[in-house]
């Protein structure tokens, strides 16, 4: 009898990041208004803000510079995102050094996210550390139906300005995706939103787009100057 090959076995993807968000829920009819919710395509409500670590304590960043935030060691960052219909939810992070073209994608998160909820995907917020400092851009994308090659990809090491992969490609499309960046030098982020952690009140970016299948939304860093 011929022998049956076994398929050789899927290559094990690295974990994500242990992330248990907070989902609160949300009226999308009110969240969203009517020309937003009865579109064919999907709009994304993304959302991100950052404290400064000093001995002292978390310094807010006030967002009121015009300025992208500079990440550091230790710094705590806050993220929140909601949909105009049911999705699929994918948050990628992109992080680069100071000048170069080198940049590593990594995939930090997916799940199905309903319409009817906004979550908060670090409930404690996010610290910074060593191997996160390096963080430039992050990417909410959802999407009305499961996107194939976000599903398999976990981390990519890409040159900036010539992808030679297939996934690097993707992934490279990302930023001309989600909304067009700020005109002018010193006017991020264009729009503002508030996030309420225990009795404090931060100042975020917000990042609002819409798309078919999917949209794509983006939050910027600086990263620091080493």
């Amino acid at each position: 009898p011929q022998e049956i090959k076994a398929a050789p076995p899927k290559p094990k993807l690295p974990p994500l990041l242990d992330i248990i968000p907070t989902r609160t829920s949300i009226d999308p009819y009110k969240s969203w208004s009517k020309a937003y919710f009865e579109r064919p395509s999907i709009s994304v409500d993304a959302m991100g803000s950052i404290e400064h670590y000093t001995e002292k304590g978390y310094i807010p960043y006030p967002y009121n510079s015009g300025k992208v935030p500079r990440v550091h060691k230790k710094d705590r960052i806050w993220l929140e995102v909601s949909a105009s219909k049911d999705s699929y939810f994918y948050l990628i992070a992109q992080k680069g050094a100071f000048r170069t073209t080198k940049h590593q994608y990594e995939k930090w998160f997916q799940t199905t996210m309903p319409n009817t909820e906004q979550l908060r995907l670090f409930p404690d917020g996010f610290e910074i550390t060593e191997e996160q400092k390096h963080l430039n851009t992050i990417y909410f994308v959802a999407s009305l139906e499961p996107i194939e090659w976000i599903e398999t990809f976990q981390m990519a090491n890409c040159e900036t300005f010539d992808p030679e992969s297939e996934i690097c490609k993707s992934l490279f499309k990302l930023q001309f995706e989600g909304p067009s960046s700020p005109k002018c030098p010193n006017c991020y982020p264009v729009n503002k939103s508030k996030f309420k952690v225990g009795d404090k009140e931060l100042t975020g970016a917000a990042s609002l787009n819409s798309g078919k299948p999917y949209a794509v939304g983006i939050i910027r860093f600086k990263r620091p100057i080493d």
